[in-house]
């Protein structure tokens, strides 16, 4: 994992994150889209456009793990920290700009 990361930093810009490097993983990128299907897809609809629930593409694994625990009308989902992590990383590579823009702002918002 680390020479991934290692080789990723050297293709990815300097403001790129962890999340962004996870969500270029295609094992875990892969393994995302089985949990979505098994876990969010009835709700969200199969590619995360919605359906009886929000389009959540470029949703990143924050937001995923905060959402399993359950807000607004979404009830809880029981994932693991590993579960939501690839769920984010799918969500991401459904639409990176959107993911890159909440990945910086969640990067500000932490300074």
């Amino acid at each position: 994992m680390r020479s991934i990361l290692l080789s990723l930093s050297l293709v990815l810009p300097v403001h790129a994150t962890a999340e962004e490097a996870l969500a270029l993983d295609p094992s875990l990128v892969q393994a995302g889209a089985g949990h979505f299907a098994d876990s969010c897809a009835s709700c969200h609809g199969a590619e995360a456009g919605g359906s009886s629930a929000p389009d959540i593409r470029g949703a990143i694994p924050s937001e995923v793990a905060r959402a399993a625990r359950g807000m607004d009308q979404m009830p809880p989902v029981a994932l693991d920290a590993g579960q939501a992590e690839a769920i984010g990383a799918w969500l991401m590579s459904l639409d990176p700009d959107v993911a890159r823009i909440k990945l910086d702002f969640e990067a500000a918002r932490a300074r």
